[in-house]
């Protein structure tokens, strides 16, 4: 596996705040439904391309993390090079457990 040199971060919501409510709304129901989206995803063209992603994992995970108010916008305040991104990350993960 090639490990990316750099990664660009074209758009992201630092608060959840950022984002429409019924897109809010929306990924609270993702977890509930990750086992009907997860094969629906994998049997699409994204699906085939990536075959190897377990969606239905990754919908539940995402679903859960989203269920959680978060705002991270003291840390993006005050970026330092190379680790908003690991800052991000990090939290992400704990949040997730």
């Amino acid at each position: 596996m090639t490990t990316p040199r750099r990664l660009v971060l074209v758009s992201a919501a630092m608060a959840q705040d950022g984002f429409y409510p019924e897109g809010v709304e929306a990924f609270k129901q993702l977890e509930g439904n990750a086992a009907t989206f997860g094969p629906g995803v994998k049997a699409s063209p994204l699906g085939q391309a990536y075959p190897d992603v377990d969606r239905t994992n990754l919908f539940s995970k995402v679903g859960d993390l989203t269920k959680r108010p978060f705002d991270w916008s003291a840390d993006v305040a005050r970026p330092q090079p190379r680790t908003l991104v690991e800052r991000f990350l990090v939290s992400a993960l704990k949040a997730v457990g």
